[in-house]
């Protein structure tokens, strides 16, 4: 089915692939032609988006796709997003489709929520998503929808209808949440200590939207606390436990992964930090707040050092991870994002939630 024109075989991500013609002579005819060629033969909507040289000689794909009449069947992102940050560039995306698709308003419904900011580049977020749709149920907060993570037209309109959002990552949500705000009045909520990860930031993120939406956290309280006991009887039973102190790490990640995965290895592992540096378009706050936990330590000096340093263990893309213990500059790399060409996760391992900590705590451990 994928093997035609435009597709090569890549039946995620078709592409026209303009030429020295295209530049010169213009490419309406190849955008018409690929328009009529996508939209005829695959399911649910699409996106197209402007690859820089389509951006660079100003090709109108919405165009294209208002003359071939394809309006209710695709959308084009409405600038070029090379030169952005992958976060804001993937926020922009978002917000673009949910224009697109115009929800009607609808009545708010109480106790429910848009989960926003959480990107499919996450490893495994649809386990992610799992984990913190059962944290929200448990306070009786119902999870209606989550823009850029698995939404699709079927769940556009329900999520107008949201008392609230709430927020994962915010260097993903940023645009989602005023467009949001603006269209439809649904505000936001974004704890400043980051995305949940690890068990401290997943239950201070849970506390945070129970005292927003009036709710009792101690379900949630609970479910940590058992997850913590689960975790230390495995640890206090292995014998690499007390070679975990003081090992130095690395994380290379947005903000919002940054502050939290950092102050908990420091605070329940006992590691030391030693470099942190934020992925650009990284959250202000964020960076300021982790700049401030570095220095309350006494490793200002671990924020983004001037010389390459080795570090016992690297949080960051996959394919860095192994680059960086190839060169031998950690010893061991950890997956916590994408680009990771080298890894199938058959078995979950993602980084945000109840499993991320799992996960974080199983690669460090077992890898002394």
């Amino acid at each position: 089915m994928f093997a035609g024109p435009y597709f090569m075989g890549q039946h995620r991500i078709p592409c026209t692939y303009l030429d020295n013609q295209e530049y010169v002579f213009g490419s309406r005819e190849v955008l018409d032609d690929c328009v009529i060629e996508i939209c005829s033969r695959v399911d649910g909507f699409k996106v197209f988006i402007p690859s820089p040289a389509a951006a660079l000689i100003g090709d109108d794909i919405n165009g294209s796709i208002s003359r071939n009449g394809m309006e209710g069947f695709a959308t084009a992102v409405d600038s070029s997003l090379i030169s952005m940050p992958f976060s804001s560039s993937y926020d922009r995306t978002v917000a673009t489709v949910l224009e697109w698709m115009d929800s009607e308003p609808m009545d708010t419904v109480e106790d429910t929520v848009n989960l926003i900011g959480l990107p499919i580049t996450s490893p495994d977020w649809d386990i992610a998503l799992e984990d913190l749709t059962m944290i929200l149920s448990s306070m009786g907060i119902k999870v209606i929808s989550a823009p850029g993570c698995g939404m699709g037209l079927k769940d556009s309109s329900p999520s107008t209808s949201a008392e609230y959002n709430v927020v994962v990552c915010c260097e993903y949500s940023k645009e989602t949440a005023r467009y949001y705000e603006k269209d439809y009045g649904i505000e936001s909520i974004s704890y400043n200590g980051g995305a949940p990860v690890g068990f401290d930031a997943i239950l201070s993120w849970a506390m945070h939207i129970a005292d927003r939406m009036d709710k009792n956290p101690d379900p949630v309280i609970g479910i940590v606390d058992a997850q913590k006991k689960h975790v230390y009887k495995k640890l206090s039973g292995s014998i690499s436990s007390d070679s975990i102190r003081f090992k130095r790490f690395g994380i290379h990640a947005d903000s919002s992964i940054l502050l939290p995965l950092s102050k908990w290895l420091y605070d329940y592992m006992s590691m030391i930090p030693a470099d942190l540096r934020p992925e650009p378009g990284f959250d202000d706050s964020m960076v300021a707040s982790a700049k401030d936990f570095l220095g309350n330590i006494g490793m200002g000096r671990g924020w983004e050092p001037d010389v390459d340093v080795h570090v016992d263990y690297l949080f960051t893309d996959g394919n860095s991870a192994k680059s960086a213990e190839i060169s031998r500059m950690c010893t061991h790399g950890v997956d916590i994002s994408s680009p990771s060409l080298g890894r199938c996760n058959i078995i979950p391992r993602p980084v945000i939630g109840l499993q991320g900590a799992r996960y974080i705590l199983d690669e460090v451990s077992n890898n002394i």
